[in-house]
């Protein structure tokens, strides 16, 4: 957990140079997602229980619901993105060089852990601060510079930036409005 952690942080404080840093690393995908990402998320999942310290009348029945939710919608929103990336990256990746799996795998896995630490900071937070949804702003600008890593044609960088706030901002968030 503790390199998964020195990734994210990498790549939150110079996004440009984390991912370099990311694509260096010779860590499993999966191997982080099942030592980092999983339990970070749950880590996520469990600062839920958070409300009842700013507001004590919150149902445990509904507090137990949303910290399930939450994890489900990180654990849904890694997956999507593999899938969304799989199947769109490869149209606008330079000819014959398109990004491996093992490079989108990556991705998701650093990209769903930036989302549950966004979440994390939200859950402990008295309210919805504003200021805190521009942590998205922010995760787009990371997924912006992951646009050499992942090898996407220089023209394509808008495409690329729409397709991976679709596929990773928007379903967690879908998921955690129901």
């Amino acid at each position: 957990m503790r390199r998964y952690l020195k990734l994210l942080l990498q790549l939150f404080l110079a996004p440009k140079q984390g991912w370099e840093d990311v694509s260096a690393d010779t860590s499993e995908p999966d191997d982080l997602a099942r030592r980092g990402l999983y339990p970070l998320a749950g880590v996520a999942a469990l600062t839920t229980f958070m409300t009842v310290v700013y507001h004590p009348g919150v149902s445990a029945v509904a507090l137990i619901i949303a910290a399930i939710l939450r994890f489900g919608a990180y654990f849904a929103g890694y997956f999507i993105t593999i899938f969304a990336l799989t199947t769109c990256l490869p149209r606008i990746s330079l000819p014959g060089r398109e990004a491996s799996q093992r490079d989108i795998h990556l991705f998701a896995v650093c990209m769903t852990g930036l989302m549950a630490m966004v979440g994390l900071v939200r859950n402990c937070l008295p309210s919805d601060f504003a200021i805190v949804n521009f942590l998205y702003v922010y995760l787009a600008i990371i997924m912006w510079r992951a646009e050499h890593f992942l090898r996407v044609m220089p023209g394509k960088s808008v495409v690329f930036v729409i397709l991976a706030v679709v596929s990773v901002i928007v379903p967690p968030l879908l998921i955690m409005m129901l």
